[in-house]
C-alpha cells in the first residue's frame, strides 16, 4: 500500500499548487481560501481518528504549546505558498517548498550531533544553489514577475523556504522527543486547528475593520482546498506506518510532485521556465535523491 499512499500524498501536493493557480483566474481571495480550508482539515480529522482529541490532562501534554506554534506558522505559510504560485507557477513554488529539507538535516547535525557526512554537505549546496537559480525570472506570459517585479517579491521563495523548513524541523523534534511512540494524527489535528482559530481571529477582525467582504465563493474554495491539504498529509503519515524506509517515503513524495508540478505548469498552464530555473529543478531533485541516502 506504500506506494499508493506516497502517489496520493503527491498527487494531493500537487493538486493544492493547481488550485492556488486556479484562485487567481476566478478572483478567489486567498485568505479567506486558507483560513477556512483548515476547517475541514479538522473535520476530515475528527472523522478519521480513532481516539478521543481532547481529554482532561490535554492541555498539559508537552506537544500542545508546539502544535500551537506550527498552527501559527502553518496559516502564514500557506498564504506565502499561495504567493508563491501566483508570481512564480506551480513548478518553482514546489522547487521552494521542497529544497527547505535540507532544514531538518541541518538541524540534525546541529542538535542532535548527527555525523556530517559529505553527501550530507552536498546536498545542502545543492539544495541552496536550487533556490537561488530557481528564483531567476521564468519566461511565462502570465507570470507578474515579468512585468513588474517588486523588490519585496524577492522574498517569497526565502520566507517559503523557511516556513517550509521550519514546519518540518518542529515536527522533527516533537515526533523524535516528545511523541516518539505515539500517533502524529492527533497533534496534526490539533495543529490544523491552531490554524483554523488564527485565520479565523484575523478574518474577524479584518471583517469589522471593514477591511474586506465575506466572500461566499471564497469560503467554498477553502472548504474545497481542505481536502488536499488534509490528505497530502494524512497519506505521508500513513505511508511512514508501512515497512517502506521515510528517507524512501520522502524521496519518492518529493520527486512526484516536483516532477507533475512541472509537466502540469508546462503543458496546462503553460509556464515557460528559463535555463536557470530547470537547472534549479535538477539541483533540487539531485539535493533529494541524496538526502534519500544519508537519512
Amino acid at each position: 500500500m506504500a506506494p499508493i499512499y506516497v502517489l496520493i500524498s503527491a498527487a494531493s501536493s500537487i493538486l493544492i499548487g493547481v488550485l492556488f493557480k486556479l484562485f487567481g483566474k476566478y478572483q478567489i481571495q486567498k485568505f479567506q481560501a486558507i483560513t477556512f480550508n483548515y476547517f475541514i482539515c479538522v473535520l476530515l480529522g475528527f472523522i478519521l481518528i480513532k481516539e478521543p482529541l481532547i481529554t482532561s490532562s490535554f492541555w498539559k501534554n508537552p506537544e500542545f504549546p508546539f502544535g500551537a506554534l506550527l498552527g501559527f506558522i502553518y496559516l502564514i505559510a500557506f498564504i506565502f505558498v499561495a504567493l508563491a504560485v501566483e508570481y512564480f507557477g506551480i513548478a518553482l513554488s514546489v522547487i521552494f517548498r521542497k529544497t527547505s529539507l535540507i532544514l531538518p538535516v541541518c538541524f540534525g547535525i546541529l542538535y542532535y550531533g548527527e555525523s556530517t557526512q559529505l553527501l550530507k554537505i552536498l546536498s545542502i549546496v545543492l539544495a541552496f544553489v536550487a533556490l537561488i537559480l530557481s528564483n531567476s525570472k521564468s519566461k511565462s506570459p502570465d507570470n507578474k514577475t515579468n512585468k513588474k517585479r517588486a523588490w519585496y517579491v524577492l522574498f517569497i521563495p526565502i520566507i517559503v523556504f523557511l516556513n517550509s523548513g521550519l514546519v518540518s524541523v518542529i515536527f522533527q523534534y516533537v515526533k523524535t522527543s516528545i511523541i516518539p511512540n505515539k500517533s502524529e494524527l492527533p497533534f496534526i489535528i490539533f495543529t490544523f486547528a491552531t490554524a483554523a482559530f488564527f485565520g479565523i481571529l484575523s478574518f474577524t477582525y479584518a471583517l469589522l475593520r471593514k477591511k474586506i467582504t465575506v466572500s461566499p465563493r471564497s469560503i467554498l474554495a477553502g472548504f474545497v482546498l481542505g481536502i488536499p491539504n488534509f490528505t497530502s498529509s494524512y497519506f505521508l503519515l500513513l505511508a511512514l506506518g508501512t515497512t517502506w524506509e521515510s528517507s524512501i517515503i520522502f524521496t519518492m513524495t518529493s520527486l512526484f510532485t516536483i516532477g507533475g508540478s512541472t509537466i502540469i505548469g508546462a503543458f496546462i498552464f503553460k509556464e515557460k521556465l528559463s535555463k536557470l530555473n530547470w537547472i534549479g529543478i535538477l539541483f533540487t531533485i539531485l539535493s533529494i535523491i541524496l538526502i534519500s541516502f544519508v537519512v
